[in-house]
């Protein structure tokens, strides 16, 4: 349940200042039931896959809630257990993409930034464009494809054991893996992300591991993954740099990179996607403890460096000092979705957010 990391550029020497705790405008009252994805655009809005509850929620950076859209079923808008989400950063907020891997439903659903419907592609089945319980999606800055077609998506295909690439408006690209333990083979992944450098991560999460992929100068014309694979990180274990199922990965800023190692209930934090830097967390409900996370994000918050954490066991996302791992604050609890707040357009003053965009192309 991957959504890229937003990338930021080097900050002045406060970069690294404690940020502050959510103010009591609305952050006591947010329920989630297994949030399983967080993704921030790069003015520090922050994206929920609130899984459980079959919606995305919106907050500002302090995790007061902005709005939420969707509810349980199989048309345009709504999801059945919605698993990765991520947003794309290229543009001003209020050009922007929320892109949804809708789970139970074998789709993925793209959306305006206030939550209205733009756009679905995908339907169960195993061939190109199909899914199968796709888990995590990416979007990435730019096609090394087509450089004239922006944000080209990334989506662990998990039930399919293999990572699919699409242009924005959904048309297929190519497909990467198949179901194996070796070199770029797949056991169900569950997240995927894609740096500025044209490198790709997965979560391998059947397989204990990640692996990373490199796609600068190939084309789908001469596409050969015994080319593209750069390397395994990880195995089985609990030590540093070891993996109990992860079940996603993120890239971001100063190319650190986050693994929510779900079975060890930690994350942990890579240079480069392979260099052991840190880890956070243990099993547990206290602050910085966590119960199978399933995904984090982060974002830039007043030139602070914030890495947001879905905590999905316990309900609720945590945040953290992006350079090393402080516990900052938590929001939310356990809970369905009765007392909160749906869409409105245009979002309510002071949530980063404009008007409704006019009738416009996929992202």
């Amino acid at each position: 349940m991957l959504a890229a990391l937003a990338a930021a550029a080097p900050l002045a020497g406060d970069a690294y200042a404690q940020p502050s705790p959510p103010a009591g405008t609305g952050a006591a009252d947010v329920r989630f039931s297994s949030p399983g994805s967080v993704a921030t655009h790069r003015d520090g809005t922050v994206y929920v896959a609130d899984t459980g509850n079959h919606r995305i929620q919106v907050f500002h950076p302090n995790g007061t809630l902005d709005f939420s859209f969707g509810s349980f079923g199989s048309g345009d808008g709504n999801f059945s257990s919605p698993g990765g989400v991520d947003v794309t950063n290229r543009m001003a907020k209020n050009q922007s993409k929320i892109v949804v891997a809708d789970t139970g439903n074998h789709r993925i659903q793209v959306f305006h930034h206030n939550g209205t419907h733009a756009f679905s592609f995908g339907s169960f089945g195993s061939g190109d464009g199909n899914f199968s319980s796709p888990g995590g999606v990416a979007v990435t800055r730019f096609s090394p494809f087509r450089p004239d077609t922006a944000c080209p998506i990334a989506v662990a295909d998990t039930g399919n054991h293999r990572i699919q690439f699409f242009q924005a408006d959904g048309t297929h690209e190519f497909s990467l893996g198949s179901f194996g333990s070796g070199d770029g083979n797949f056991s169900s992944p569950g997240g995927v992300a894609m740096d500025r450098d044209c490198r790709i991560y997965v979560a391998d999460t059947g397989n204990h591991r990640v692996q990373l992929f490199n796609w600068r100068g190939y084309a789908p014309s001469d596409y050969d993954i015994s080319r593209m694979f750069d390397r395994v990180v990880g195995s089985r274990g609990s030590g540093d740099g070891q993996f109990e199922s992860p079940r996603s990965i993120n890239e971001g800023w100063g190319y650190r990179v986050a693994v929510a190692d779900t079975g060890n209930h930690r994350v942990q934090v890579f240079t480069g996607g392979h260099t052991f830097v840190f880890k956070v967390g243990m099993f547990g409900s206290g602050d910085g403890n966590f119960s199978s996370p399933g995904g984090a994000g982060t974002g830039v918050v007043n030139a602070a460096l914030r890495t947001y954490v879905a905590d999905t066991g316990n309900h609720r996302v945590q945040v953290f000092l992006h350079h090393n791992g402080t516990y900052a604050f938590s929001f939310g609890s356990e809970g369905g979705p009765g007392g909160q707040r749906q869409p409105v357009d245009p979002p309510p003053a002071g949530g980063n957010g404009t008007g409704p965009p006019a009738v416009d192309p996929p992202p």
